[in-house]
């Protein structure tokens, strides 16, 4: 299965969106950088999919229903994420972004 290129982190609690890209080559890993660069979203095995702030690596966020071992490595899972930096914490919904390629 090819990755999507992209997704979309939406906050409902203020309509914020985040676009995350792709990087890596294919046949490798697999990663989403935010379009500021400030966070990264990487699968681990037997991790899975997390979310980490890009200069800490701090993690940052989960998907909050999807166990590691259910998760798809090709592409986070779509629907919601939980997120704490600080004292702050959000509830996101992670949606793909279908190519139009």
């Amino acid at each position: 299965m090819t990755p999507h290129r992209s997704f979309e982190f939406r906050r409902a609690v203020d309509g914020a969106v985040y676009r995350f890209e792709r990087r890596g080559s294919e046949g490798g890993p697999h990663d989403y950088l935010r379009s500021d660069g400030a966070v990264c979203v990487i699968f681990q095995e037997g991790i899975g999919w997390f979310a980490r702030d890009a200069e800490t690596g701090e993690t940052t966020g989960i998907p909050w229903c999807v166990p590691a071992d259910q998760q798809n490595r090709d592409h986070p899972p779509v629907g919601d994420w939980v997120s704490k930096k600080g004292e702050k914490a959000y509830v996101y919904e992670l949606a793909l972004v279908l190519s139009t390629e």
